[in-house]
Parts: structure tokens; sequence; C-alpha cells
């Protein structure tokens, strides 16, 4: 298996950012307190984004380490240390010592010596300086009171609100779930999104229209989170979390998943579009050659592999076209799903486009791969399970192009290849997702019956990582 390796220098000793091992070295020298009684031997690589476009001109990345029973997160900018600023400036007040909190790691920013190299944690965001606001469980239960809620604690204690930060773009968009706990009182369960411009105002009004749509169209049987309102100092759109289970913990594979994803896109491709900005087969092909220069920086020895696929997908972007577009979500899989009885509610508009169903479509089969290679090792079921989505979709809103199909699909598994390669646990699921993308390319068509053998014995699950 071809490691992915980033070596720096620091000091006077190698270091390999995309190796947990020795980057457990580094946390233990550098944070000697935090890291006491083996708390950083289990490190793991869990991200790297490129930063710099069109090519990468440094990466971010994230670290976890496990620690007092659960695993703390550390994020990484080397190079494009041009734009490195210091946080504190705008919270004079903030510690200057890393602590471990009962929601994190908190107060980390630290410019290696010797490399162009910075840790923080998230509420030292440069770029995001509301962070150390949004991660406070104390202020951010005064600031809730502004919209009418009122976090109250229990016997004993001042705040009871937990803030639990979710999905993280160091610099650029943060999301944070709010909630009470166990605590008695009213309850709190909000989600906030932070950004680094003003995207959270605009997102309030998206979902504030397509909720209005999504009851005159189907009663609310499919539905998005209801807004809250918009802090302006914080630049945080507050929407409530919406009760229901997530689809990946009930069971990706099920009926009743399949039939919600079917449900929640075949609604949400109906919905009005003309305002949403389009995205085409060029735009798709972008986002591949930059992994693409990723992955040729990162891991050497595949990077002749990744050359070719990404022409072939260039290739195939040419012959794609963007007529016929709706409105698409751009990042739909099973996670952005919560499923109750009465309703599903898509979540995560922030990338909704004008474009092709089949983006929508191919992400969430590409993923549908991925997730069975996660929790059973192969994915012999695999085309049945994709066969019948596909039908099931087509049966409600008529026949879709196959051969758009095949490019978006084959585009997505590029994009999770290259992504699984630099982490941890899952840099062994690259090489199937990068082959059945080939597979899809050769036939230029999405056909079940023509998939590749997913089989143990056929040498593509061989060595994957769980």
């Amino acid at each position: 298996m071809n490691a992915a390796s980033l070596p720096v220098r620091i000091q006077d000793r190698n270091c390999d950012l995309l190796n947990g091992g020795s980057v457990a070295g580094l946390f233990r020298s550098l944070m000697p307190s935090i890291c006491a009684g083996g708390a950083a031997d289990d490190v793991r690589v869990e991200r790297c984004w490129p930063v710099g476009a069109p090519v990468a001109s440094g990466f971010a990345l994230e670290w976890t380490f496990a620690a007092r029973g659960r695993r703390h997160a550390v994020y990484g900018e080397w190079g494009a240390m041009r734009k490195h600023r210091r946080s504190r400036a705008s919270d004079p007040t903030a510690s200057t010592e890393p602590t471990l909190t009962a929601d994190g790691l908190r107060g980390l920013e630290m410019r290696v010596p010797g490399a162009d190299l910075v840790l923080r944690s998230p509420d030292r965001d440069a770029f995001l300086p509301q962070m150390s606001v949004c991660l406070d469980r104390h202020r951010m239960s005064d600031r809730l009171v502004a919209f009418g809620l009122r976090p109250r604690a229990g016997a004993g204690e001042r705040h009871s609100l937990r803030c639990r930060l979710g999905g993280y773009r160091p610099g650029r968009r943060a999301t944070v779930r709010f909630g009470n706990g166990e605590a008695t009182g009213q309850n709190v369960h909000l989600c906030g999104k932070t950004f680094r411009d003003d995207r959270g105002r605009r997102l309030i009004q998206l979902h504030l229209r397509v909720s209005e749509e999504l009851r005159r169209r189907c009663g609310g049987r499919v539905r998005v989170p209801a807004p809250v309102g918009f802090d302006d100092e914080l630049n945080m759109a507050l929407f409530v979390w919406m009760p229901g289970a997530r689809a990946e913990t009930v069971g990706h594979a099920t009926d009743a998943v399949s039939r919600a994803a079917v449900e929640a896109l075949v609604i949400v491709h109906e919905l009005p579009h003309g305002d949403f900005d389009a995205f085409g087969p060029r735009d798709e092909y972008a986002v591949v050659d930059r992994w693409r220069r990723v992955i040729g920086r990162l891991i050497p020895p595949v990077a002749g592999e990744a050359d070719d696929l990404a022409a072939r997908l260039e290739a195939a972007s040419a012959r794609t076209s963007d007529k016929e577009p709706a409105a698409i979500h751009r990042d739909f899989y099973e996670k952005q799903l919560i499923l109750s009885p009465r309703c599903v509610t898509v979540l995560d508009l922030d990338t909704m486009a004008r474009g092709d169903v089949c983006v929508d479509i191919g992400n969430y089969l590409a993923h549908l791969l991925l997730r069975e290679l996660a929790s059973r090792g192969d994915a012999c079921a695999f085309p049945a399970l994709a066969e019948g989505f596909v039908s099931e979709y087509e049966g409600q809103r008529g026949r879709l192009n196959r051969h758009h199909l095949a490019f978006y699909m084959a585009s997505s598994l590029f994009r999770l290849g290259a992504v699984h390669a630099l982490r941890s646990r899952t840099s062994g699921y690259r090489p199937l997702l990068w082959r059945m993308a080939r597979h899809l390319l050769d036939h230029e068509t999405f056909e079940s019956r023509r998939m590749p053998d997913l089989t143990p014995g056929c040498g593509l699950a061989g060595g994957v990582t769980k």
C-alpha cells in the first residue's frame, strides 16, 4: 500500500505530518502537559485539505488523539504561512495555555519552531475569530437569550449548555451544535453555522424559501431545519436541530433509508432553481483536478494513476452536457438525512446549485459503495443496492441519462479515493474506489449487471483498513 507522506524538518529532526506515530512524537514534545500519561500514543490523521487555488500552496490537517475517554482534535496549517495571523489579538482575555475541557481541546495556538507549521484548536481559528465565543458554553448561554431561548442550569450548575463542534473547515466555516444535556429546564437543541463571509445570512433566506416550497409541494414529508435567527456579531445562522435518527445510524442499506433518500431527492430536484448558481461538468472536473494535484504532491507512487484517471474524467466531462438543469444539493449522501416516523429532514443546503440531477445520484452511490466497504469489509451487495436505488428514482422522475450518471459517479469515486488515501484508518479504500471509477469510464454508462467483481477474493477488498 502506497502511504501518503508530508515530511517537514522541525528543529533537528524530521516529522511526517501524515504519519500518526511521527505526529505523536511532535505533540509530546510541544504539549507535554496535555500528552501526559500516554494521551498522544494513538494519533490518527483524520483529514487533509489543500490550501490555495488553483495549485495547493499549503495544507490544512486534522489529527485526533485519545485522552480522558474521548478523542480530541488538533488542527494544523502547513505552508501558505503568509496568511498566518494570531487569533489572540481579537480576544485579549484568552488563555495562552492549551487545556482539555469537557467540550474538547481549547486554547492551543502554537507556531512550531523552525517549521512553516501552526497548530491550533478550533477556538483559536485566526480567520474565524468568532469561534472563541461559539465554543464557550458560558458566553453562548447568554447570547441565546437574545433569540428567546433560556438554557437553564440544574442544581449547583451555572450553565448546562454544551457546545459540540460538528463539521469544521479551518478558516472557512464551522457547524456547532448546542444542547442542554441532562440539565432540567427548557431544552435547547440548536445548530449554528458560522462562516468567514456573509454566507450564513444568505443561508437563512434559502432555508426560509425552501421550507415554504416543501410545505406547499409535499405537506412537510420532506423538510429542512427551521431557521431561528442570525447573530450578526458571530456571523452565525441558527437553526432548530431536527429530532430523529441520522440515516447512517439506522443502517445505510435498509429499505427505509433508501426510500427516504429517493423521496428527498425527488422533491429537492423539483424545487425552483432559476436563481441558483450553475454547476456543470467542467466545474465537477475542476474539483477532480485539484485533488489530482494533491495526490501528486503527497503520494508520488500513485501520481501516475491519478493523472491517468483524471485525464479520462476530463475527457468524459467534455462529452457530458449541462442541459436540462434542476435544483441539486451537491453533497447528498446518507449523512445528510435525519429520519423520523413522519418525515425526512435534509441537512446542509450550503452548496445547492442548478445542474444535472446525476450529480446528486452519483455522489450518493459513491458513498453507498464506501459505506458497504466500511460496514461489511466488501461490496458484494452494492450492485443490487445501487440498481434498486436508481430504479426507484427513475420510477418517480423518469429514466436518467446513464452516461451522465457514470461520469458523475466516477468523479465522486475519484474524490472519495483521494480524500481517504490521506487518512490513517481508511487509506485502503482508494484502490477499490478508483477501480470502480475506471470501470464506469470504460463502459461510459451505469449498468449494475456489468459491474466488476467486488467479492473479497477479487483482490479489490484486500488491505482495506477500517
